[in-house]
């Protein structure tokens, strides 16, 4: 099973880390890794890089029932531009 965020709806800016958090309307599909995509950047020379740092899992708590689990990774911005991006990804074999 493969998959892809929407193109652009993310991003990230230069020389800056953050996570991320994905999900598949809050059904557990087994382990998923993730990989950042680039689709636009703000300009700037040099390569565009975006380095992911790790990978894992979150549980949300939820009010009166199970916690949800989200996927999560980790996301550096390397370039010395922002970077718009997505993520593609499968199922971890």
């Amino acid at each position: 099973m493969a998959w892809s965020t929407t193109p652009q709806g993310l991003f990230l800016a230069a020389g800056q880390a953050n996570q991320f958090s994905f999900s598949f309307g809050d059904i557990w599909k087994g382990p998923q890794l993730a990989t950042p995509k680039l689709d636009a950047s703000q300009g700037g020379g040099g390569t565009k890089v975006l380095v992911t740092q790790w990978q894992g899992t979150a549980n949300e708590p939820v009010f009166g029932g199970p916690s949800r689990q989200w996927y999560a990774l980790g996301i550096h911005n390397s370039s010395n531009s922002g970077i718009w991006f997505h993520l593609e990804g499968g199922v971890l074999a």
